[in-house]
C-alpha cells in the first residue's frame, strides 16, 4: 500500500470521526439553552418595552401562581386522608389564589417586589457561578476570569436591583437597568456550562492519572499473599481454636505431631 494511499484512508477516519462528534452548540441540553433564550429574550423586552415588559412580567407570574395554586387546591380536596397536612396545603392554596389575584388586579403595585426578587435570584446565581470559576482556575483553565468577572457583576447588579427604589420616576430606568443584567445573566449560564464540562473532564482525566501511579503488585509478593491466605486456618476447621484459651462442650480433635506418626 503507497503512502498516498494510506493518507487518504486516515484522512477518510478523521473526517468520519468528526462527522460524528456534535457541535458545541449541539450539546447544550435543552433547559440550559432555554434558560438562555428566556433571559435574553426577557432582558430585550425589558429594554426596548420597559414599562409595558414589566406589567407582562407581573400578569404573567399571577397566570402561573393562579394556575398552580388552583391545581394544587384541586388536588388536595380530592384527596381521601384527612389531617394536619391537608389543611396546610389548602390554605397555602387559597393564598397563593389570593396573591395571584392581587397581582392581577393592581400589577403596577408589584414592581418594588417583582424587582427586588430578581435581585436576589441573581445574587444566588451569581454565588453559584463564581465556584465554577474557582473550580475552573483549579484546574487550569486559561479562561477562568471570564466567568469570574460575570458572576461579580451579576452579583452587583442583583445588589443595585435590591437596593435601587423603584419609584414611578425612575421606573424607565430600572427596567432597562434589569434587563441589560437579564442578558449578562444569559451569558454567564451559558458560558458556566462550557466551563463545567471542562472541569469534569479535567477530573476524569486526574483520577485516571492517579490510578496509573498505583503499582501492580509483583509476581513475589503475588505468590507470598496466595500461600499466607493457604496456611491461615479456614474458619470451618474445629480442629483448631480459633480464640486461645476459649472453652467449649465439644472435644477438639487434636492434630497428628510427628511423634504420633
Amino acid at each position: 500500500m503507497s503512502k498516498k494511499v494510506k493518507i487518504k484512508e486516515n484522512n477518510q477516519i478523521t473526517g468520519a470521526a468528526n462527522a460524528k462528534r456534535p457541535s458545541r452548540l449541539a450539546s447544550i441540553p435543552w433547559a440550559t439553552l432555554s434558560l438562555v433564550l428566556l433571559f435574553f429574550g426577557a432582558g430585550i423586552l425589558l429594554i426596548i418595552f420597559p414599562e409595558k415588559s414589566l406589567t407582562w412580567a407581573v400578569r404573567i407570574i399571577a397566570g402561573a401562581v393562579l394556575l398552580l395554586a388552583l391545581l394544587q387546591l384541586i388536588l388536595s380536596l380530592g384527596k381521601k386522608t384527612r389531617g394536619f397536612i391537608l389543611v396546610i396545603e389548602i390554605i397555602s392554596s387559597l393564598a397563593a389564589l389570593a396573591g395571584g389575584g392581587l397581582l392581577l388586579y393592581a400589577p403596577d403595585r408589584s414592581f418594588e417586589y417583582l424587582v427586588m426578587c430578581t435581585g436576589v435570584i441573581l445574587m444566588i446565581d451569581g454565588s453559584f457561578k463564581l465556584q465554577t470559576a474557582v473550580h475552573s482556575r483549579f484546574f487550569r483553565s486559561v479562561l477562568w476570569w471570564i466567568v469570574f468577572v460575570i458572576a461579580v457583576l451579576v452579583i452587583a447588579g442583583g445588589f443595585l436591583l435590591i437596593r435601587i427604589p423603584v419609584t414611578p420616576e425612575n421606573l424607565h430606568k430600572t427596567a432597562i437597568f434589569m434587563g441589560a443584567f437579564f442578558m449578562v445573566e444569559g451569558v454567564q449560564n451559558l458560558l458556566a456550562y462550557f466551563f463545567r464540562i471542562g472541569v469534569s473532564k479535567k477530573m476524569r482525566l486526574t483520577e485516571a492519572e492517579g490510578m496509573k501511579d498505583v503499582p501492580l503488585p509483583t509476581a513475589e509478593q503475588t505468590a507470598i499473599t496466595e500461600e499466607a491466605s493457604v496456611a491461615l486456618p479456614s474458619a470451618t476447621d474445629t480442629s483448631v481454636p480459633l480464640v486461645k484459651g476459649a472453652e467449649s462442650s465439644a472435644q477438639l480433635i487434636p492434630l497428628p505431631t510427628d511423634t504420633d506418626q
